[in-house]
């Protein structure tokens, strides 16, 4: 007499076989890194919002520490003007615009357009480096 079979058959497959399997199955390969969309509002003339849904897995205390403001399921950085009186050579006062992000802490850009493009590559390094696939909306 024959032994039974056994009700489960393990079967051992390699990682490429695996991901396959399992994208066939659920529909996604688990190699797939999770797109996060990036918004930009224009919040006035000179400032800007970048704003995301934090993603599953990401900690809201990492997005602290880089300067995002975290709003319920949201994450926000702001690019925005700081107008500031400087003085001349000659001892004469005149105004001057720098543009700051959130993330960028004391370093200014001459024009909002380099201080967004700024915030924008640190903000994509940052969700790169974490495994995030960055998108801007």
């Amino acid at each position: 007499m024959e032994a039974p079979l056994s009700k489960h058959i393990r079967i051992a497959l390699s990682d490429d076989l695996a991901d396959q399997v399992t994208a066939q199955h659920f529909g996604v390969a688990p190699s797939d890194p999770v797109i996060v969309k990036i918004f930009v509002r224009k919040r006035a003339n000179d400032a800007r919002d970048l704003s995301f849904r934090i993603p599953d897995g990401l900690d809201p205390i990492d997005l602290l520490d880089v300067g995002c403001a975290i709003d319920g399921n949201s994450a926000l950085l702001s690019v925005y003007a700081v107008r500031e009186t400087r003085w001349d050579d000659n001892h004469a006062a005149y105004d001057a615009v720098a543009y700051v992000g959130t993330s960028l802490g004391q370093q200014s850009c001459a024009t909002l357009t380099e201080a967004l493009a700024l915030e924008q590559r640190t903000l994509v390094a940052f969700l790169r480096d974490k495994g995030y696939q960055p998108q801007f909306a």
